[in-house]
C-alpha cells in the first residue's frame, strides 16, 4: 500500500522514479560509483553503505559540498519496504575556499529501510553536470572589438553597425 500523504509534486515525481527503478532486479553498486550517479542527468544507483550516508560523505566538487535542500520525508510504499526516507540535495558553496557560484545540480537520496536488512540507499540525479547551464557566446558579445578593426571588416561581422556606437566608440560606415 502506498501512503504518500500530502507531498509536493517534486517529491511525488521522485518517488515515481524510485518505484520504477526499485521494481527491477537490482545489483548493489560499490560506494566508489556514487560520483558517477550525480555526474549525469537521469543516472540512478543502489548502494549499501556501512552506516548512515550523510550528504557530507558524498563526493563533491572543488569549492562546494552537498546540502539538504528540503525537509526529509518518510513514506510507506509497500509491504516489502518498511519505510522510505527521501530528500533532495543541492550544491552549497564552501565560502572559505571559493567565492564562485556552485554548479546547478539536483540529487535525490532515498534511504530504504526493510525489516531484517541493512539500510540501502538509492541516489537519483535529477539534474547533472551534463545539464548545467552553459553560457552561450553570441557574435554580438564581441561587438566591442569593432573599434580595433578596419571598418570594412567590422561591417562584415556587424552589418547594422553603421553609426557611432556607444559600445565601440567608433564610427563605421559604408
Amino acid at each position: 500500500m502506498r501512503h504518500t500523504g500530502d507531498l509536493p509534486k517534486e517529491f511525488l515525481r521522485a518517488i515515481s522514479v524510485f518505484e520504477s527503478f526499485y521494481s527491477q532486479d537490482l545489483t548493489i553498486s560499490p560506494d566508489s560509483k556514487m560520483e558517477e550517479v550525480w555526474s549525469k542527468t537521469g543516472n540512478i544507483g543502489l548502494f549499501s553503505p556501512l552506516g548512515k550516508l550523510s550528504p557530507s560523505k558524498l563526493s563533491s566538487g572543488y569549492g562546494w559540498r552537498w546540502s539538504q535542500a528540503k525537509t526529509r520525508r518518510k513514506v510507506d510504499l509497500s509491504d516489502n519496504i518498511t519505510s522510505l526516507e527521501l530528500f533532495k540535495l543541492v550544491p552549497k558553496s564552501k565560502p572559505k575556499i571559493t567565492s564562485s557560484k556552485p554548479p546547478s545540480l539536483r540529487l535525490w537520496q532515498f534511504n530504504v529501510f526493510t525489516e531484517g536488512e541493512n539500510m540501502k540507499v538509492v541516489l537519483w540525479c535529477e539534474k547533472g553536470i551534463d545539464q548545467e547551464e552553459k553560457e552561450e557566446l553570441k557574435l554580438s558579445d564581441f561587438q566591442f572589438l569593432a573599434s580595433f578593426m578596419h571598418p570594412t571588416h567590422a561591417k562584415e561581422f556587424w552589418p547594422l553597425l553603421d553609426r557611432w556606437s556607444p559600445n565601440t566608440k567608433t564610427h563605421i560606415s559604408s
